[in-house]
């Protein structure tokens, strides 16, 4: 119950969040999108429906190592974070 070992403990969910995100900015990203709509765009035309899908996919290659740079600080920063835990 201690507020140290719980403000300790709360710096070991953000740096194991900001892991996660440092993980996957070295991963591929997928974006997917679904569209639909029904309507009648005049009176005298009887109610049509229009369905659309959209999917792209990309990946930024990490030239210079800025994107594992921040992958191996963010695990250096979990480690920290699990130490000041095991301190408090």
């Amino acid at each position: 119950a201690s507020p140290t070992v719980a403000a300790a403990f709360a710096r070991i969910e953000n740096a194991r969040a900001a892991r996660a995100a440092a993980n996957a900015a070295l991963l591929p990203a997928l974006d997917g999108g679904l569209q639909a709509s029904r309507g009648r765009p005049d009176l005298s035309v009887p109610v049509g429906t229009q369905i659309g899908a959209s999917l792209s996919a990309g990946w930024e290659l990490d030239v210079f190592g800025g994107n594992r740079a921040g992958r191996a600080a963010a695990e250096q920063r979990l480690a920290g974070s699990a130490a000041q835990w095991h301190d408090a």
